[in-house]
């Protein structure tokens, strides 16, 4: 497939056939009947009374963003041209909504001669930054430190680790490789200010999370990898006009999201990144009070799989033959993306509303970082035996038995990996999830983690608990990173996942951890063989 060509598709699944209609403000055919679609910018309707609650006041910003951005476009766009040739790398150190955006747009636009090759570094695993640190050079690489809250964990460690062997290399010359983008005011701000970073940009306060797309996190990488983001800002802006004067789209699907238990984004490799994006939007803000859907990222739908409740959205692909069910079929292509990012927030703020809950605010996400920050804070470690929750038996002595028991039973089993993310383990990864699927019978959804807690936490342990979970934590070397006072790389990325245990097994989750002490590839395959 094309980069700069592929089509959009969207699908909701449902089990009685119901007339085909299409919106006016886009290209999409759909059998699923859309209800008189409410615009919330209307000031006269009770929806955007709303959305104007003092519960959302300090939370909408992300509805007029595109226009600071258009504004602040030449400028972006003119810096980043005076970096071009002296950089061979930008890497982004973020996770969530700094990160997956970014990720997205990369696989949308790939490398562009003469420009920074861009790396997204999300992770808190110690040999995925030796291997990146291998493989760069570190006077020509341009770091971008992203957090708006300019806290977050995994992106400060990272950040302390880099700015470190900078400084060994450049001395007080090491700002000149760091960028920031974060919030005012925020200590991350303030470090950059301090150190002479290169520049420091600051988005409005009033968005957050998902809701980031298109904003500083997003555009300042794009703009020195070389993307063309004013392509990307017209598109917002055309489609924000557009869904002004007809809302049925983002409507319709919302109405598909706020009903439905499961949703499977079926995308092809390239485009899973934009899968991960919507992932996380669909868990941030849905993914609550013991409701919401859980957000599948696949290669393909088994109809086997598919019950009733589920929805399927088809990304990069014509919908495939998956029974007597109605879809949404949206043509796009790359230089829509902008569309795409601006959609999908209506329509989760949208569903959101329809459900009566908060799409602003995650707070079963949270958990799991408290339960780290506990663990660091007192010296905890992970344990090295198996554990399990709310099965009333130690998996020790049968994980496989566990997890064919209790996964047949359940909606859907997730498989949860604390490691790096290299080639060998994402195919064993893989391997194991397809697996694992086909012996209970219900989905399986392969992720690797603490990027998953920014994607997918909040609708784990704030959903309906209707899973059953695997968590594998494999860390193998270790790194010195010097905050205010010294710590490990490896410590971190233990404690996130015993923590993440803990988080789960608090809100009574089924879940099983395991501390796995030989090759992660191996030991899915062992797993395999014992299905």
């Amino acid at each position: 497939m094309k980069r700069n060509s592929f089509l959009f598709l969207i699908s909701a699944v449902f089990f009685a056939t119901v007339p085909v209609s299409a919106a006016k403000n886009s290209a999409y055919s759909s059998n699923v009947a859309p209800e008189a679609a409410v615009s919330f910018w209307d000031a006269k309707t009770a929806d955007w009374q709303a959305s104007s609650d003092a519960a959302y006041k300090d939370s909408l910003g992300w509805l007029y963003v595109t226009q600071d951005m258009l504004a602040a476009a030449p400028q972006l766009q003119a810096w980043a041209q005076s970096l071009k040739g002296k950089f061979d790398y930008c890497a982004v150190i973020g996770m969530g909504g700094s990160s997956l955006p970014v990720s997205a747009l990369n696989a949308f636009n790939g490398d562009k001669k003469g420009y920074p090759k861009l790396l997204i570094i999300d992770t808190s695993d110690p040999d995925a930054y030796l291997k990146i640190e291998k493989d760069i050079n570190l006077e020509r690489t341009l770091f971008i430190i992203s957090s708006k809250s300019g806290a977050t964990p995994e992106t400060l460690y990272g950040y302390k680790y880099f700015w470190d062997k900078l400084r060994a290399i450049k001395g007080e010359s090491a700002g000149e490789n760091f960028v920031a983008v974060t919030g005012e005011g925020s200590k991350l701000y303030q470090d950059a200010a301090d150190k002479k970073f290169l520049r420091v940009f600051t988005d409005r306060k009033d968005f957050g999370g998902a809701f980031g797309a298109i904003s500083y996190s997003s555009l300042v990488p794009a703009a020195v990898a070389g993307y063309d983001i004013n392509a990307l800002l017209s598109s917002a802006k055309n489609y924000l006009s557009e869904v002004k004067k007809d809302y049925t789209l983002p409507q319709s699907i919302a109405d598909t999201l706020a009903s439905s238990k499961r949703v499977f984004l079926v995308t092809d490799d390239e485009l899973k990144p934009f899968a991960f994006w919507l992932q996380q939007i669909i868990s941030e803000s849905l993914g609550k009070d013991g409701r919401g859907p859980v957000p599948f990222a696949v290669n393909k739908i088994d109809k086997k799989m598919l019950s009733e409740g589920d929805a399927v959205v088809f990304i990069g692909n014509k919908p495939r033959n998956i029974g007597n069910v109605p879809y949404f079929y949206l043509p796009c292509d790359g230089a829509d993306i902008g569309k795409q990012f601006v959609l999908w927030e209506f329509t989760a703020f949208s569903a959101a509303q329809k459900m009566g809950v908060d799409p602003f605010k995650q707070p079963d996400a949270a958990l799991s970082k408290k339960q780290t920050e506990a663990l660091l804070e007192n010296g905890i470690a992970a344990p090295q035996e198996a554990k399990s929750s709310a099965f009333g038996a130690q998996p020790s002595a049968n994980i496989v038995a566990l997890l064919k028991k209790e996964g047949a039973s359940a909606k859907f089993a997730a498989v949860m990996a604390y490691t790096e993310d290299n080639p060998e383990n994402s195919e064993a990864l893989a391997d194991f999830s397809k697996d694992l699927q086909n012996k209970i019978q219900v989905p399986v959804i392969a992720s690797f983690c603490p990027r998953c807690l920014h994607s997918l936490g909040q609708v784990f342990k704030g959903g309906e608990n209707d899973g059953v979970f695997l968590i594998l934590m494999r860390v193998v070397s270790d790194l010195r990173v010097p905050l205010d006072k010294e710590a490990d790389m490896k410590d971190l990325i233990m404690a996130q996942a015993y923590g993440d245990f803990l988080a789960m097994e608090g809100k009574g989750r089924k879940v099983i951890f395991v501390n796995v002490n030989m090759p992660f590839d191996q030991y899915l395959k062992m797993l395999s063989k014992a299905l």
